[in-house]
């Protein structure tokens, strides 16, 4: 095979004899898809294809003889592309499926084109705005620079015709979320996610970050037995004036999300973090999120959020123990001032759960 730059597959190239110093060839097809190839300027016989429809994108020959080989040629079954609507391209990635969709974007399964690994990559809603992209390339740039066991790598970030996205390392596993259609856990599994949880924050807020959106769909149980946070992505730098958020903007999720951060995502500080953390565990003992019985109702959730007003874990689940109970409770307190004030703190209380020989 001749040099290429990653872009082109084995199947995309046909009938190679040698390889001296290559050329560059730029090539768009009319689907879209765009591709670098290095062609040998001695090669007698090649064929370039495209990998999203199989359009022919080049062909070049130096003979009559090698004319008649390349009309010949037939591609093998095992060769054929992906049929298009299974593939699409963005930017420099090729997205197999999506994993998830959420208020800020959408997340898919890609390829990364260059390095050929799996990716995990997020792409957020649109934005005209060129400070708000700014912003965002900021803060991303920041939360790169997070490295811990417990949290999803990012990996590079961007913008795409107008779409700000950045990739993350994609993890083998499934989510709490998925794990919790099940029904609830034991206080001894749920204790050692939720103290992974707040290695991972409390990491995090050493350099005064705030997720802002822990739930059980954010953590990942890896194949490796790893809990993973994701999506510090939409986190929030403290004491930054700038991000994508704005005043009076909403960013989370309703069922885990503290009261404050209904009025105003942009102002919530690290025990924002503390609340979503202990509704998470709520939601691992009780199987049901706090305010479940709400559902989809978004003015009885907002109603109830002001007014404290749900049904407690211990009405929910009165055989759990009310050590375990008051943990929730406390990481729940609608004043602020009133919950854990460090993940440290919330991590020491709750860690003895995780280490415990029975479930209580």
């Amino acid at each position: 095979m001749f040099g290429y730059n990653g872009i082109i597959k084995k199947w995309e190239v046909i009938f190679c004899e040698r390889v001296l110093l290559a050329n560059n060839y730029p090539i768009q097809c009319s689907c879209g898809a765009s591709i670098i190839v290095e062609v040998d300027s001695q090669c007698s016989h090649l064929q370039v294809y495209c990998a999203k429809c199989r359009t022919l994108l080049f062909s070049k020959t130096n003979s009559n003889e090698a004319n008649e080989k390349i009309n010949k040629a037939e591609v093998s079954p095992q060769d054929k592309a992906l049929p298009a609507e299974k593939v699409q391209k963005f930017a420099e990635y090729t997205v197999l499926k999506q994993l998830g969709a959420g208020s800020t974007g959408r997340v898919y399964l890609a390829i990364d084109d260059i390095t050929h690994e799996k990716v995990a990559i997020k792409i957020l809603r649109k934005h005209n705005d060129s400070r708000s992209i700014d912003y965002f390339i900021r803060e991303t740039q920041v939360l790169m620079n997070l490295e811990h066991e417990n949290i999803v790598t990012l990996k590079k970030w961007g913008n795409y015709q107008g779409f700000p996205f950045f990739t993350m390392e994609y993890i083998e596993g499934y989510t709490l979320s998925k794990f919790l259609k099940k029904g609830s856990v034991s206080i001894k599994h749920a204790a050692r996610i939720i103290v992974s949880v707040l290695d991972a924050l409390e990491y995090a807020h050493q350099f005064r970050i705030v997720h802002r959106d822990i739930k059980p769909g954010n953590i990942i149980l890896a194949k490796s037995r790893v809990i993973k946070v994701l999506d510090f992505g939409v986190g929030k730098i403290l004491e930054d004036g700038g991000g994508l958020t704005e005043t009076g903007q909403m960013i989370g999720t309703g069922f885990y999300m503290p009261p404050e951060q209904f009025q105003d995502a942009k102002r919530v500080d690290l025990t924002a973090d503390i609340y979503a953390t202990g509704a998470t565990l709520y939601h691992a003992l009780a199987g049901i999120p706090p305010f479940g019985e709400h559902h989809r109702n978004m003015t009885g959730l907002l109603k109830s959020k002001i007014g404290n007003d749900y049904i407690s874990l211990a009405e929910r689940s009165p055989h759990l123990s009310p050590e375990i109970i008051q943990i929730v409770e406390k990481a729940m307190a609608h004043e602020k001032s009133k919950r854990y004030q460090s993940a440290q703190e919330m991590r020491e209380i709750l860690f003895p759960f995780s280490e415990m020989k029975k479930s209580l």
